[in-house]
C-alpha cells in the first residue's frame, strides 16, 4: 500500500510538471490530460507483463434467490415488451399537456416516436446482454459495456470524421464509429491472445482505451470547437437523430443477440467454475472467452452507434435480473435483455415529456434514475 502511494504521487507529480512545460495555452490544456496520456501508455506497456493473480477467497454468503418458475417470469416480460412499446408511442406530452393518441392522432405521431422508442428498446437490450455476459465471464459484478473500450473506439472514429469532413451525414457517422470500434476490438483481441484472453487483462485494456478517448474529448471540449455540439448530444445517449433505418437495424441486432443466447449459455454456466473445470467438461476457455468478448463488443458497438455511449443499463439490467431470481445463464441473459430494453424505453419516454418542449437524452436519464434505484434495491437485499 505504501509503495503504491509513493509511486502514484511520483508519477502524478512528474506528469504534472511535464504538462506545465508543454507549450499550450493553459485554458486549452485540461489539468489531467498529460497524466492520463502517460498513464495509459504505461498501462498498455505493463499489460503483457502482468502476472495473473489468484482469485481472492471470500467468506461464505447466503445463496442468491432463485425464481421458482423462471420461464413463466420471462414469458410475462416478453408479453409486457410490445405493450410497453405501444404505450411509449401512444402516450406523450404536447402543447396541451399529456395525451393518449389513438386513430389518426396515433398515425400522425408514430413516424416520429416509434423509431426512437424502438431504437432505445433495442439499444438497452443489447447493452444489458453485453453487461450480463461480461459479468458472468469475468466474475466481476461491476463489469459493464462502458469499460470495454469499444465505445471509446466508436467515439474516436466519429471525432476523426467530424474534423476531416464538412457536415457528415448520419450514415457516415455510423460507418466511422463502426470502423473505430472494429479497430479497438481487433487491437484488444490481439493483445489478449497471448495469455488466453484473460478477463482481467481485457478489462484493463478496455479501461486504457476509454481513458484515451476521455482525454481526446476533454482536450477538444477545452478548445470550444463548435463542431463538437453534435458529438456532445450523441455522447449523452441521445435518440434524437434515429430514423426508421437505424431503428430497424438496432432491432435486428437485438434479435440476433437474443438468438445467440442458447449457443453461449453453457459457456457462461461453466466458465465461472474455473478454467480447469470448464476444460474438463469440454469447453475451451481461450476460445469461449474470445467469442464471448467479441459478442459483447459487437453488441456494445451497435448500441453505441445508435443511442450513444452513455447508459447505465448495461450494469443495471443484469443486476435487476439476478434480483428477480434469474440465476442460470440463459434465463439471466434473456431477463437482462428484457429489463434493459424496458429501462431504456422508459427513459426515452420520460425524456420526451418530463421537460417538454425540451428533451432529456435517454442515456443520461437512465443513468440519473437507474443509479439511485439500483442502490435502493441493493440496500433491501
Amino acid at each position: 500500500m505504501f509503495g503504491a502511494t509513493r509511486w502514484g504521487a511520483a508519477l502524478l507529480g512528474a506528469t504534472a510538471a511535464l504538462g506545465l512545460r508543454a507549450r499550450v495555452p493553459s485554458r486549452e490544456r485540461p489539468p489531467g490530460a498529460v497524466p492520463a496520456v502517460v498513464g495509459v501508455r504505461r498501462l498498455l506497456w505493463l499489460l503483457p507483463r502482468l502476472r495473473t493473480a489468484a482469485p481472492p477467497v471470500t467468506a461464505a454468503t447466503a445463496p442468491p434467490p432463485r425464481a421458482p418458475r423462471p420461464a413463466l417470469l420471462l414469458a410475462a416480460g416478453a408479453l409486457l415488451l410490445p405493450l410497453a412499446l405501444w404505450a411509449a408511442v401512444a402516450a406523450g406530452r404536447g402543447p396541451d399537456g399529456w395525451e393518449w393518441s389513438v386513430g389518426d392522432a396515433l398515425a400522425a405521431v408514430e413516424p416520429w416516436r416509434l423509431p426512437r422508442a424502438l431504437a432505445a428498446l433495442a439499444g438497452g437490450a443489447m447493452l444489458a446482454v453485453a453487461g450480463a455476459t461480461l459479468q458472468r465471464m469475468t466474475g466481476n459484478p461491476l463489469a459493464a459495456p462502458e469499460i470495454l473500450g469499444v465505445s471509446s473506439g466508436a467515439i474516436l472514429g466519429v471525432i476523426v470524421l467530424m474534423f476531416s469532413a464538412d457536415s457528415p451525414g448520419r450514415g457516415a457517422q455510423i460507418l466511422a464509429g463502426g470502423a473505430g470500434a472494429a479497430a479497438v476490438l481487433a487491437a484488444m483481441l490481439a493483445l489478449g491472445r497471448r495469455d488466453g484472453f484473460s478477463p482481467d487483462r481485457l478489462l484493463l485494456a478496455g479501461i486504457a482505451a476509454s481513458s484515451i478517448s476521455g482525454v481526446v474529448v476533454a482536450v477538444l471540449m477545452a478548445g470550444h470547437d463548435p463542431r463538437l455540439q453534435t458529438l456532445v448530444t450523441w455522447l449523452s445517449g441521445s435518440t434524437y437523430m434515429v430514423g426508421p433505418t437505424d431503428a430497424l437495424a438496432a432491432a435486428l441486432m437485438a434479435l440476433l443477440a437474443v438468438a445467440a443466447i442458447p449457443f453461449v449459455a453453457r459457456w457462461l454456466d461453466l466458465l465461472p467454475l474455473g478454467g480447469g473445470v470448464a476444460a474438463a467438461l469440454g469447453v475451451s476457455p481461450p476460445l469461449s472467452r474470445a467469442v464471448l468478448f467479441s459478442l459483447s463488443a459487437l453488441l456494445t458497438a451497435a448500441a453505441t452507434l445508435i443511442v450513444g455511449p452513455l447508459s447505465f443499463v448495461g450494469l443495471m439490467g443484469p443486476h435487476l435480473a439476478r434480483m428477480l431470481g434469474l440465476q442460470r445463464a440463459a434465463a439471466h441473459l434473456l431477463g437482462s435483455a428484457l429489463l434493459g430494453g424496458l429501462v431504456m424505453l422508459a427513459a426515452d419516454w420520460l425524456g420526451r415529456g418530463v421537460l417538454f418542449p425540451y428533451q432529456v437524452p435517454a442515456g443520461l436519464l437512465a443513468s440519473v434514475i437507474g443509479g439511485p434505484f439500483l442502490l435502493w434495491l441493493l440496500g433491501r437485499r
